[in-house]
């Protein structure tokens, strides 16, 4: 029952918190740089924008921070390592890392709540050798959404059965609640722990077949968004958080370029996360939605930190030139030329057959009887399937591993290396840098395996009957980009 549950929690929705076009945010001159962020990337953003983006709510808090905190020390098994356990940036003397929220909430009781944003699966590190972390706005970062509401929701049932309760009410008496009727605070948070089921989403069944877990900087959110909205499965399909970078510079979004408002699509992440929906009618502060959605709208691509070698990525610019700039330097306004065919590249083709013309329909006609203050649907649709996947154009590259729209390819190396020669395996969750093959290091708890259905290494074979020296030089260059 507890595994099943697991695969239930239809809150791990991050639906590439984007962002829609829209005024840019307030510019305050003299913003000191916070540790490790390259102001380069933010050049819009004052520093409580900065704050709002990394800690802000976008109205996805769904368990009062008291009951999450007393689950936390109730579960250690669950919590290992504190937040740390599930991938989460964190910053010293913060008691809250990167992408968890906190503010009161009216439908759990006022009580101060926590939940995520758009930064815990679009704000990341990376580590180099002998150089300080970088932090990178906007990019994939190694959050694991399932197993961190995997634990959360597993510490509930804990506390829902004697046992777990009693050892449960222990850590949370002591802390907070002094009085001395535990069975009626036994009561209030059974009552607490269904609700917040509610919020989430969690089946009143659990489901039969269980997918094999995302892993960090993953999910399968159209799917699970079809089964909870719709009552639609969909065959697994997890694909890598997309980076959200120079996000206004394009019409349609996600990997097969299935979406035009941004806005609707956070929405449907702030869903997911937590806020409630009643009927139509979405309970969340559309107000903390827009903005957070505007911030991203700012975020430009990641300057690489370290030195180039310049004669190298010369060489490379050529290489370059022949073997990918056609698919991947599309015009301003030729945005659909980005578009090929599975057919064509030869990668994974779960994603694109998840996402059907029924989809599409199902998510045009949520959008236009969406009940939500603030909010005004769009008079033409928003959502369409075109079969296909997107060229994105290839800013900040370098910090874009692991590769292709499912993150099968650790390593730019690795996506320039024959795909009958390419690893079967590779672990997945370190944020160390490989420098010289372009992408995280071979390290991490996750073992990614892409002999799994949704996981295929194949196709996108450009680029790999290039000689070592070669491929050296185009790596290189990339790093420019």
């Amino acid at each position: 029952m507890l595994k099943a549950c697991m695969v239930g929690v239809m809150a791990v929705l991050l639906v590439s918190c984007s962002s829609q076009p829209g005024p840019r945010p307030h510019v305050e001159s003299g913003m000191a740089a916070p540790s490790r962020v390259d102001l380069g990337q933010i050049p819009g953003w004052s520093s409580d924008d900065l704050d709002f983006f990394q800690r802000g709510s976008m109205s996805g808090e769904f368990i009062p921070e008291k009951t999450f905190r007393a689950l936390v020390r109730a579960n250690p098994d669950l919590f290992p390592n504190g937040m740390a356990s599930f991938g989460f940036v964190t910053d010293p003397g913060e008691d809250l890392p990167v992408g968890m929220s906190r503010r009161e909430v009216p439908h759990l009781g006022d009580q101060v709540s926590i939940g995520l944003n758009c930064a815990a699966c679009h704000v990341g590190e990376v580590k180099f050798d002998n150089h300080p972390p970088m932090r990178v706005m906007g990019m994939t970062s190694s959050f694991d959404p399932e197993a961190f509401y995997n634990a959360t929701v597993i510490a509930m049932l804990r506390a829902s059965q004697p046992a777990g309760m009693k050892k449960y009410l222990g850590e949370y008496v002591r802390e907070y609640d002094h009085r001395t009727d535990l069975s009626g605070i036994a009561k209030e948070h059974l009552n607490l722990f269904h609700n917040i089921g509610v919020a989430l989403h969690l089946p009143a069944e659990p489901p039969k077949n269980l997918p094999p877990p995302s892993g960090p900087g993953r999910n399968t959110a159209f799917g699970l968004l079809s089964a909870v909205l719709f009552n639609e499965p969909t065959p697994y399909a997890p694909t890598k958080f997309s980076p959200v970078w120079n996000a206004d510079q394009r019409t349609w979004v996600h990997w097969d370029g299935n979406t035009s408002s941004p806005i609707n699509r956070n929405i449907l992440a702030s869903l997911g996360l937590g806020a409630p929906l009643e009927g139509r009618h979405a309970i969340m502060d559309f107000s903390l939605v827009d903005r957070q959605t505007q911030l991203s709208e700012a975020i430009r691509p990641p300057r690489y930190p370290l030195p180039v070698n310049e004669a190298s990525a010369s060489r490379g610019a050529s290489i370059y030139a022949q073997y990918c700039a056609k698919c991947h330097d599309v015009p301003a306004g030729y945005e659909d030329k980005r578009l090929h065919s599975v057919t064509e590249v030869g990668t994974d083709p779960a994603r694109v057959k998840l996402f059907t013309a029924k989809q599409a329909a199902l998510y045009n006609d949520f959008f236009a009887k969406l009940q939500l203050d603030g909010y005004t649907p769009s008079a033409e649709p928003t959502v369409r399937s075109t079969g296909k996947y997107v060229a994105s154009d290839l800013a900040g590259v370098w910090a874009r591993s692991p590769y292709l729209h499912n993150g099968s390819m650790r390593t730019m190396r690795d996506l320039l290396t024959p795909p009958a020669e390419r690893p079967k395996t590779f672990r997945r969750g370190d944020t160390e840098y490989d420098t010289a093959n372009m992408g995280y290091k071979n390290k991490g708890s996750y073992v990614f395996d892409t002999s799994t259905p949704g996981n295929f290494n194949s196709g996108h074979d450009y680029g790999t009957s290039l000689s070592q020296g070669q491929k050296k030089d185009l790596i290189e260059f990339l790093k420019t980009k």
